[in-house]
């Protein structure tokens, strides 16, 4: 009986939590409200029966004067605001300080939903600047390739960041880097991290034996550069990034070079590193988080790094609304009488009031017109004129009807249209001039490396020419990887726009000399330089850089269907370290290369090569899987 009583009391409680967390409509709330850069123009003629702009109180007013000027801005604002196309609560009292850009309100939550609005457009107005935040962490290369699978089908990897941040805390992961970059839109910003290293990139000795060395600088480091473009919603960002991210060089060799067999030789120091870099283009929505990178940690994926970035729209200056209008309207607002309105807020009728932000030029429209003032035919020569219409032309224009009480009207003061009319047609105007929170249009590609027996591998390829889509053997390969038949070699992860180009690399970087060869000095003419008979020249060699690792570019386009695309790539992989050659001093590469198009169905899997690894033990096959994946756009 006792735990009855207490469960009924539990359920009581529980349904007296549920109704205080909803949002009463007609509750009376006291708010104050910010409006940067003005909400009324000074120009509208409003104070008293002089004509001077009504101050607030100053400090240590009395009830009296508060009292009037509480009714005097009450009274005023309510003919305004809209073109007195809102209807107030009985009891609603406002004030606006012009000093501090602030309007508050005593009202009902229902009826402060325009002043919601309009400091939302007033906010819009805010100059914004875009910060972008560069993580990059590392891990096992088997964490970081579960990672990979997961974030393919998604847009946007927020979730999968905070799970890494708990990782760090747990020290499972390491951070490598961390940047942070702040520019404005339409601007290009760069930032640099690391160290600033000097190399020598070429040595000459001419016949008197003396020598030149001519040495280049290098920077071992993260390297981030964006050109960001904020659109006019304020919450989507195009930006055309390239970063890299080129580790401290891993070992100094010495390299002995010699014109001839047995020559002393000239000792020069190399240096040999490892990075990667990315070039591609993307849309953010305001807080974004997205995986721009995964990569190994030299050329045998053992370790692997992940690198992700952040885009955020960072107002120039915080909120800040002069909360000391609301005392004033806490203490008086009771004893100010207002006119009663019979009507409650936004309704008349079955017509509602909106407030949408617009463009300050909303009621100019250019158009063609004869000399009559008549159309014309648009295909004509005929120039355009700027013609001023009210709000309601404007919109009748679109189409937009106005049954009986339906009004509109603009204020260039604060940049917002108010229109009365139905629910429908209200959501039917907010598809013209809102600007709806969509997801933006990705296309990313996913590579993923695997090595398996031969037998199995060729087994699969008897069955790649059944379909297009091979992701019914990745499931396969998965399948095996669990069962030790296949391992993870590799992984990549690029994304970019549709009809952008986009490219993807990282591995280790290596130098070498050649040898010692004559280079012969040439005059500006163009002819040899001769002394006595003999030509004149220095003996040079020239740095020559080589790389291994992986190599991924695409030029992605998506079809009018939304799903297929046609995809134009290029492939490299490394699958083994190089090799160094004493006898010809240079490095032997070993890699696998293809160019070529093809036409793919998003979220499906395509085998885009196969290839014998060489100075691998055991006869193994290693296959490439890309993923294509559309991602946003709704």
């Amino acid at each position: 009986m006792r735990c009855c009583l207490l469960l009924g009391l539990l359920i009581v409680l529980c349904r007296g939590v549920c109704l205080a967390a909803e949002v009463d409509p007609d509750a009376w709330v006291t708010r104050s409200f910010w409006m940067p850069g003005g909400m009324v123009s000074v120009e509208a003629g409003w104070g008293d029966e002089t004509g001077r702009l009504v101050e607030l109180p100053r400090k240590g007013a009395s009830e009296g004067e508060w009292v009037s000027v509480l009714r005097m801005h009450t009274e005023w604002m309510k003919r305004q605001l809209g073109g007195g196309l809102v209807s107030f609560p009985e009891g609603t009292v406002l004030v606006y300080d012009r000093k501090s850009d602030t309007l508050a309100m005593r009202s009902t939550v229902a009826g402060m939903q325009w002043a919601e609005t309009l400091e939302k457009s007033a906010l819009d107005k805010v100059q914004r600047s875009l910060v972008f935040r560069l993580e990059v962490v590392e891990g096992d290369a088997g964490m970081i390739q579960e990672m990979v699978s997961e974030a393919a089908d998604l847009r946007e990897h927020g979730e999968i960041w905070k799970r890494l941040e708990g990782l760090i805390k747990e020290e499972k992961l390491l951070v490598r880097e961390t940047s942070r970059l702040e520019v404005k839109s339409g601007q290009r910003g760069v930032l640099e991290t690391g160290k600033r290293l000097t190399e020598f990139v070429s040595v000459s000795v001419d016949a008197e034996g003396r020598m030149e060395l001519v040495e280049e600088e290098r920077r071992a480091g993260m390297r981030l550069e964006v050109d960001p473009v904020l659109r006019p919603d304020l919450n989507q960002v195009d930006v055309n990034y390239v970063w890299s991210d080129d580790d401290a060089p891993s070992a100094k060799r010495m390299k002995i070079l010699r014109s001839k067999p047995g020559d002393l030789g000239i000792e020069m120091p190399v240096l040999d590193g490892s990075g990667v870099s990315v070039t591609t283009t993307g849309t953010f929505l305001d807080g974004d988080v997205r995986l721009v990178g995964v990569w190994s940690v030299g050329v045998v994926a053992r370790r692997m790094r992940a690198a992700f970035l952040k885009c955020e729209v960072v107002p120039l200056f915080a909120k800040k609304a002069d909360e000391r209008l609301e005392e004033g309207l806490k203490k008086y607002a009771d004893l100010v009488e207002i006119i009663p309105v019979e009507k409650k807020s936004g309704v008349d009728g079955g017509l509602k009031v909106r407030v949408f932000s617009v463009p300050g030029d909303f009621l100019i429209q250019h158009v063609m017109v004869g000399e009559d003032g008549t159309p014309v035919d648009p295909f004509s020569n005929t120039p355009t004129k700027r013609v001023f219409s009210s709000a309601r032309e404007v919109l009748e224009g679109w189409g937009i009807q106005f049954p009986e009480g339906a009004e509109a009207v603009f204020s260039a003061a604060s940049g917002t249209l108010w229109v009365k009319n139905t629910e429908e047609t209200l959501e039917a105007i907010e598809m013209y001039v809102g600007h709806p929170r969509k997801r933006p249009l990705t296309l990313s590609a996913t590579v993923r490396v695997v090595q398996g027996d031969s037998a199995l591998v060729r087994e699969l390829m008897g069955r790649m020419g059944e379909s297009g889509d091979h992701s019914a053997l990745w499931e396969e390969v998965q399948v095996g990887m669990k069962e030790g038949k296949f391992s993870a070699v590799d992984a990549m992860r690029l994304e970019c726009r549709s009809g952008q180009r986009a490219v993807f690399k990282s591995g280790m970087e290596f130098g070498d000399f050649p040898s010692l060869k004559f280079e012969e000095e040439v005059r500006q003419d163009g002819k040899e330089v001769e002394t006595d008979g003999e030509r004149k020249g220095v003996m040079k060699s020239k740095l020559e850089t080589g790389w291994a690792g992986m190599c991924f570019e695409m030029d992605p386009l998506l079809g009018p269907d939304g799903f297929t695309m046609d995809l134009n790539l290029a492939f490299e992989f490394h699958h083994a370290p190089p090799d160094w050659d004493e006898a010809s001093g240079g490095w032997e590469f070993r890699c696998f290369e293809t160019t070529t198009s093809l036409t793919v169905e998003s979220g499906s899997q395509r085998v885009i090569g196969v290839w014998k690894p060489e100075g691998v033990l055991g006869d193994v096959l290693q296959v490439a899987f890309l993923k294509m994946v559309r991602v946003g756009g709704e």
